[in-house]
């Protein structure tokens, strides 16, 4: 066997396989990066459509936004969502996109993004979210701790106004500036309202029991909320037109007559998926408890 007799018979093989190597990383990395993107999400409307998708498998909480305006040039950015499952998109009043996701270690997420900056404005730990019909506030359940365990913690029920900025949402109690995921202001319990604080402690051990039903002209937001432990629920109503504290009323509801089970010996907790209005007037909501209960009962606004 022949013994290399120059330098340049090591090195040049060497150095050939090596570029190969990189070419063919680089191209393994381009087809990556193009297919590295998973769960898009969709939304449209007359002026734009935006698609938003995660950077897998690196970094699933890195955000592509592509946005395409009508008669416009499209653009993407990525952004950093603190996402690790991507459930929901919507577009907002103001400019705003909404997205709606998981976080890695439990519990929902709302991310409220600026078009125009092409920056995230909020980061709202939040349940059960509704967006108004002229798409310009949020209404949603949270919960202090956030890492406590249900017995643990409290709940409040927050309300975002998307044409405002960051400093006007924040508690009533925090500084405008307060870098922090407590956005939005207090509309219930009915202390936390009228004192416009972000004391969760105030008013009992309440959970919203059914989706927040918003009426068609958005002045007014409907929903059941139930007590913990004692299993008492009311129904609530915020008027919008008025100040928080003024605005709030709530009616308790005799749960036995509602469910019209009377061999039932189990906790009675008068929970929902399904609310809507019974008709125009706005004056009475239709709930569907489910099984075993009744389907269906009709209930009057206070």
């Amino acid at each position: 066997m022949r013994r290399p007799s120059s330098c340049a018979e090591i090195v040049w093989p060497t150095a050939v396989c090596w570029c190969l190597l990189l070419v063919a990383f680089s191209v393994f990395a381009a087809e990556e990066d193009r297919t590295g993107l998973s769960a898009r999400r969709v939304a449209a409307n007359e002026a734009i459509a935006v698609e938003v998708a995660q950077r897998v498998p690196c970094c699933p909480s890195r955000l592509v936004v592509s946005a395409t305006p009508a008669g416009g040039t499209p653009y993407s950015f990525e952004i950093e969502g603190r996402v690790e499952e991507l459930t929901g998109l919507r577009l907002a009043a103001a400019g705003k996109l909404i997205v709606e996701g998981h976080l890695r270690y439990g519990g929902d997420v709302v991310l409220v993004i600026d078009l125009s900056t092409k920056l995230v404005e909020q980061s709202i730990w939040a349940y059960g979210y509704a967006l108004s019909p002229d798409a310009t506030r949020l209404i949603y359940q949270t919960h202090y701790p956030r890492m406590a365990p249900p017995d643990g913690r409290r709940s409040i029920v927050l309300l975002y106004d998307l044409r405002e900025g960051p400093g006007w949402n924040r508690f009533g109690d925090l500084p405008r500036d307060w870098p922090s995921w407590n956005a939005g202001r207090p509309v219930f319990p009915r202390k936390n309202a009228c004192s416009a604080s972000s004391d969760i402690m105030l008013d009992g051990d309440f959970v919203v029991s059914s989706p927040f039903l918003w009426s068609p002209d958005g002045r007014r937001v409907v929903f059941l909320a139930g007590e913990r432990r004692s299993g008492e629920s009311d129904l609530v109503v915020l008027d919008l037109t008025r100040e928080p504290c003024d605005g709030l009323s709530a009616k308790e509801l005799d749960l036995e007559a509602l469910l019209q089970r009377p061999d039932w010996d189990g906790p009675l907790r008068f929970a929902s998926e399904t609310l809507e209005w019974e008709s125009e007037k706005g004056k009475e909501v239709v709930v569907k408890p489910g099984p075993p209960f009744a389907s269906r009962v009709v209930l009057p606004l206070p």
